[in-house]
């Protein structure tokens, strides 16, 4: 006698699939934004003034796609039925993008450019856990 089991899609101990292919495409814009907001920001130092436009365009992008990530991290939560813990995180996420943005609007730079790589942390660890396969069982650790 054998013991059928179901697919992974039908089991009850994942987080379904269209939530972490909510949080994956998010996280990965956001790291990728944050990378490319240096190289633009570099490249306006030395002279190229209509990159500032881009630079703001892209922190507009970071602004919207965190709040976005806020909103998947509570789906993931609930109906999700995983953790908690990823709000917390993308809500700083999003604290940090925010303040990020001030500064830069404010021309405070003494405080803009070292907190660009705080940004870039968080969000890239933000990233690894959700691509990491881990994230799609419930109760896994975080």
């Amino acid at each position: 006698m054998s013991i059928a089991t179901a697919p992974a899609s039908a089991r009850t101990d994942r987080i379904p699939g269209w939530i972490i292919w909510t949080l994956r495409p998010l996280t990965a814009l956001i790291a990728v934004g944050t990378i490319a907001q240096p190289v633009v920001a570099g490249l306006f130092i030395t002279g190229n003034v209509n990159l500032l436009v881009a630079h703001l365009m892209i922190a507009l992008a970071l602004m919207v796609a965190s709040l976005l990530l806020l909103i998947g991290t509570i789906l993931y939560w609930r109906p999700g039925r995983g953790s908690a813990r990823p709000i917390l995180r993308s809500g700083v996420l999003f604290v940090l993008i925010l303040g990020q943005s001030a500064l830069g609007a404010f021309r405070i730079l003494e405080l803009h450019f070292p907190l660009a790589f705080v940004v870039g942390g968080v969000a890239s660890g933000i990233a690894a856990w959700a691509w990491a396969e881990s994230t799609r069982t419930i109760g896994a650790a975080e």
